[in-house]
């Protein structure tokens, strides 16, 4: 995969995670492997890492807390899993 923080694909992703205050630490986006990305995020002692395989999103990070959101399996949606992941992240800023 290319080393260059995508424009394209990550960044809806990318921006949900930079409004919520995590800073990029991984982007890597490959145009010639389907579209597939690696997104790697931290902000304080949270990392979490996005992963569009095959146009699937799969979220890795707190194990429990991404199942208790219903983001512990992949997404086929990306919709669906932009939406997911904002309101876990906001709900995760509240607390």
């Amino acid at each position: 995969m290319s080393r260059r923080k995508s424009q394209t694909t990550s960044g809806n992703s990318s921006n949900t995670f930079k409004r919520a205050g995590f800073k990029i630490v991984r982007a890597e986006y490959n145009k010639n492997a389907f579209g597939n990305y690696v997104l790697n995020v931290a902000r304080r002692s949270l990392h979490i890492s996005v992963t569009r395989d095959r146009n699937q999103y799969i979220l890795d990070g707190p194990e429990d807390e991404l199942k208790a959101a219903d983001l512990g399996r992949a997404y086929n949606s990306k919709q669906e899993f932009v939406g997911r992941l904002q309101h876990w992240l906001e709900a995760r800023t509240k607390s």
